[in-house]
């Protein structure tokens, strides 16, 4: 069995994406534990989504030299995305939303802005962020905030 330590580095990273992400999302201002200590230097956030880049460029250029045509290539992404993307909205719109929303579940599920969520699997903004009665009490009522790093 092969192994390497991508898994490793990409669990890092998302972990610092989410720890970075929280502090704006629960209106703590934009500097966490980490970029106070190291004095703004180290945006936790940021090194996050830096390192998922470096990782990403690396693991689909070797994707694209493993393809016998663009076809293949483009297909390969595509499986790789859209199944989990379209899960992930899927469970949002239909568990988290009714689970959270400050509105009845009738009005939740009758609200226009209910459906409209599923567009961000087209993945390029502006596609909607927000779910109604979704996180109001919130600083930001995102939803999903960080996908915007999938376009």
């Amino acid at each position: 069995m092969h192994h390497n330590n991508f898994h490793l580095i990409r669990f890092i990273a998302a972990v610092l994406v989410i720890y970075g992400h929280t502090y704006p999302l629960m209106g703590l201002g934009n500097l966490d534990h980490i970029q106070l200590w190291s004095g703004g230097l180290f945006p936790t956030a940021h090194m996050g989504v830096c390192i998922f880049f470096s990782i990403s460029g690396y693991l689909i250029a070797q994707s694209l030299l493993g393809s016998s045509t663009l076809v293949q290539y483009s297909w390969k992404r595509f499986l790789r995305i859209m199944p989990g993307l379209i899960v992930l909205a899927l469970f949002t719109i239909l568990l988290i939303g009714p689970l959270v929303t400050t509105l009845s579940t009738s009005g939740y599920f009758h609200n226009p802005d209910t459906y409209a969520y599923i567009r961000i699997i087209k993945l390029f903004p502006a596609y909607p962020d927000q779910l109604p009665g979704v996180f109001k009490e919130l600083p930001l009522s995102l939803v999903n905030g960080s996908l915007w790093t999938l376009a």
